[in-house]
């Protein structure tokens, strides 16, 4: 069937003709799309945050001794020498580490007839917690006075290589090798070994002791660390 002319104009004029309605339901759907889409959109434009930066590892440092070179010791002596016989007396140790693995040291001792007087330079080694390598080369000068007859002195070159063990929180042992050459020509060997016991603050026992070629030696002193 046909519409004619009048039959549309009259459509189009008269506003109670029936028009379709609109459709709701796209346009709310295209509503929320575009809402959507600037949403992306402005998100977008916000730059991403930096990565968290992760710090680098801390550099590892060269491992430092456990052990305390610095301090002073003062104690009792007995030596046995071959050419001088027995005696008893007094002995002072001085040893300071002005930097780390580096140390001075200096010694006396007077044992009646025999007296001794030294001192060098050394450096220690950690090995690890509980234990450090030592090495020392000094000088020393000697005076023995032979009952009923003169005496001598003499001078000497020392070399020796030791460790510092940690045997328990209280307790150390230090044993250690010495050759000394006197200027003479003739070398010795000797065997030490120093025992340190904490009785205190900065404070310990020592109990040390030598055995050489031409001379023993026994001692205990008390060690102050500063």
């Amino acid at each position: 069937m046909s519409l004619g002319t009048g039959t549309i104009l009259t459509s189009l004029s008269d506003p109670t003709s029936t028009q379709p309605e609109p459709n709701h339901k796209i346009m709310k759907y295209s509503i929320l799309l575009l809402a959507a889409t600037s949403g992306l959109a402005f998100a977008g434009a916000v730059p991403a945050p930096a990565p968290s930066s992760v710090p680098p590892p801390p550099v590892s440092e060269a491992a430092g001794s456990s052990f305390n070179y610095d301090f002073l010791e003062l104690g009792w002596l007995h030596a046995n020498a071959d050419s001088v016989g027995t005696g008893d007396g007094v002995y002072a140790g001085l040893s300071l580490s002005p930097v780390e693995h580096f140390l001075l040291f200096a010694n006396w001792s007077d044992a009646g007839d025999f007296s001794t007087l030294g001192g060098g330079v050394g450096g220690y080694i950690p090995l690890c917690t509980e234990a450090d390598l030592l090495l020392k080369a000094g000088y020393t000068w000697n005076d023995a006075d032979f009952p009923g007859r003169s005496g001598f002195e003499n001078n000497a070159i020392s070399v020796s290589v030791g460790f510092r063990i940690a045997i328990t929180e209280w307790l150390e042992f230090a044993p250690s090798y010495v050759l000394l050459a006197e200027d003479g020509g003739d070398t010795y060997h000797t065997g030490v070994a120093t025992l340190l016991f904490d009785i205190g603050t900065d404070v310990q026992l020592a109990i040390n002791g030598s055995i050489a070629d031409n001379q023993n030696t026994f001692g205990a002193g008390i060690r102050y660390n500063f």
